[in-house]
């Protein structure tokens, strides 16, 4: 199930880009099922309907919204987002009740670090551990997973089977970014002159460090990259500061050139890079995930199991 919710300057500027990720679902994978449908409507009557001439599940990986956990909007925007109905927040809710539908013998949560502290996070690990799920959860840094940038990101992996083994970190690489960004450098906008850049210099907000020869790392990339905001991650260099590439922020997230977004606007494109995971952290959860099922299941495709919650229904 894939759908961009209709966002505030969504509808200032009378568009609807609801349908992207679903189309970059098609472009970059073959899904058996696609939905197309905000989480909350989702009929769960069709949604069982569907996977009733499907095999049983063994793994349902949610990334939840997660703009209202995010350090990244402010206290007045998830507010107002509350009163809108915009807010994220409550996800976990149809998401617990499709789970239900759904009978996964995994669960797979990833979202960030916040998430584990909320309420939200708090709901969705306990029903799960009331379902008779066995819970681990991890928050998890992209430079100990041979990724470029200090990526965090929370994961919650519930499963029927007890025992679940977490990723080993690696140890960290150290070296220097600067040869990922100079191959890209003549791609990147020069926008030394824009407002927000001067700006940074005024906030009294932490900002993300530049990018520069020295660099050993990246900041955190977000969605909002490419709408020159402030606390996006530029390159400084010369004197002069430049925004990244739609190529060289595909390969600070670690994501392979196999995977296309050359059909989108930059806009989305980087929109969608920037809120995705970094490739090479999420692997490794996926391997120890795939891991875990193989131990417990063998190399099938079909997993069936008999989970029932601990009040018996």
């Amino acid at each position: 199930m894939e759908h961009r919710p209709v966002e505030a300057r969504d509808r200032a500027s009378g568009r609807n880009l609801s349908e992207v990720h679903a189309l970059n679902t098609l472009v970059n994978s073959s899904p058996r099922i696609l939905l197309n449908e905000d989480i909350h409507h989702l009929e769960l009557d069709r949604l069982g309907a569907l996977l009733a001439e499907c095999p049983p599940i063994g793994l349902a990986h949610y990334s939840l919204g997660c703009d209202d956990h995010s350090n990244a909007k402010s206290p007045r925007d998830k507010e107002r987002s509350l009163e809108d109905l915009s807010t994220m927040l409550d996800m976990v809710y149809p998401a617990l009740k499709q789970i239900e539908v759904v009978n996964p013998a995994v669960v797979l949560v990833e979202n960030v670090p916040n998430f584990k502290a909320s309420g939200a996070g708090a709901m969705m690990g306990t029903t799960l551990r009331r379902m008779g799920y066995f819970l681990t959860e991890m928050v998890l840094n992209g430079l100990d997973f041979g990724a470029y940038q200090g990526r965090e990101r929370y994961y919650m992996v519930a499963s029927v089977f007890p025992g679940f083994v977490p990723p080993k970190p690696e140890q960290r690489a150290g070296g220097r970014l600067w040869p990922v960004i100079e191959k890209h450098l003549g791609d990147c906008a020069d926008v030394t002159a824009l407002k927000s850049i001067q700006a940074r210099e005024s906030t009294s907000r932490r900002m993300p460090a530049f990018l520069t020869r020295e660099s050993t790392s990246c900041p955190t990339i977000l969605k909002s990259q490419d709408r020159g905001v402030k606390d996006a991650v530029y390159i400084q260099d010369g004197g002069r500061i430049y925004k990244p590439s739609v190529d060289l922020v595909q390969e600070l997230m670690s994501i392979p050139d196999s995977f296309d977004i050359s059909w989108m606007a930059k806009e989305q494109a980087t929109e969608t890079l920037g809120q995705s995971v970094d490739y090479r952290l999420h692997s490794a959860v996926m391997a120890a995930v795939r891991d875990h099922l193989n131990v417990n299941c063998g190399r099938h495709t079909v997993v069936q199991h008999g989970i029932r919650s601990k009040e018996g229904k």
